[in-house]
């Protein structure tokens, strides 16, 4: 049984519209039609794997709230070599060495635990034995390709930390 407490701990918004509008960079007001038609395709794909984007983010949140000092380009090199992980694995070839600096490191280590798990190869992050059936490998590239593209996005509007500030406002 997990605790309030636990960082792994499943966040599900009120409002599924809430992390699609954070993760693609779209904001309630706009209303232009081609921005409609490109966030439709985005809705689409983020309303299939909304829980996996918002566990990736809960990864790289949790390291966030132990570490202050955490900026915004630790989480995209982070989010960078575990993205190029995945994909070297799912073109069947070696995963490239990782060499990050150590709050980009925390990073990885956590975001990989949380894709681990949703590939269905280990247990719940701090929970003994529970295996789940895991998503495509591909299905996550994809994810880790939103969340990408969402870092920089954010930090141009808020910084070097805007994105992590933007993101743990929304998670628990």
């Amino acid at each position: 049984m997990r605790r309030a407490s636990d960082p792994y701990q499943i966040y599900r918004p009120a409002n599924p519209e809430e992390v699609l509008n954070r993760v693609s960079g779209r904001r309630p007001h706009e209303h232009n039609a081609a921005r409609s038609e490109r966030d439709g395709l985005t809705k689409k794909f983020g309303e299939k794997n909304l829980d996996v984007l918002q566990n990736i983010e809960v990864g790289i949140i949790q390291v966030y709230r132990t570490d202050p000092s955490l900026l915004d380009v630790d989480a995209k090199d982070a989010i960078d070599a575990i993205a190029r992980h995945y994909h070297a694995e799912e073109a069947q070839h070696t995963p490239p060495t990782v060499n990050l600096g150590e709050r980009a490191q925390r990073v990885f280590l956590s975001v990989q635990k949380m894709c681990e798990w949703r590939l269905g190869r280990s247990s719940f992050p701090g929970e003994a034995d529970e295996m789940v059936s895991g998503i495509p490998v591909s299905e996550l590239v994809k994810c880790l390709r939103q969340i990408q593209k969402s870092i920089p996005r954010w930090s141009r509007q808020g910084g070097r930390k805007g994105y992590l500030d933007f993101v743990s406002q929304y998670l628990p």
